[in-house]
């Protein structure tokens, strides 16, 4: 799903080997992202899905996560300029107590960083 999505405004490539946590490689400007798709299947609260990095990501050798969540699409964090955080909350909806500070929605990264 990831890939056919990138497909429509980039060239992907997919690794020979899967031994570096890198999913697709994704040409953006004539330089190239490394990326790491991870599946989340259900919400954590009602309003927010949570993604565990795990260790592997303390590797720092990530440019791109991309976080498919079924009901509403697909995400595209620049995990480098983050600082490569050990676990991530997105909020899908307005929390309950109407709480926005810090928040990050996963509806500010549907679209791919073609930052430089």
């Amino acid at each position: 799903m990831v890939c056919a999505d990138l497909l429509q405004d980039y060239n992907v490539y997919t690794p020979v080997i899967d031994d570096r946590e890198t999913d697709l490689i994704v040409e953006v400007k004539g330089r190239y992202d490394k990326v790491n798709v991870k599946s989340i299947g259900n919400m954590t609260t009602k309003s927010s899905i949570e993604v565990k990095l795990g260790k592997h990501f303390q590797k720092k050798i990530i440019d791109v996560l991309a976080i498919y969540h079924k009901p509403i699409g697909i995400a595209y964090l620049p995990i480098r300029k983050m600082g490569f955080p050990k676990y991530l909350n997105l909020a899908i909806h307005t929390a309950h107590n109407g709480q926005n500070k810090k928040r990050i929605y996963f509806y500010q990264f549907m679209r791919y960083p073609e930052y430089e």
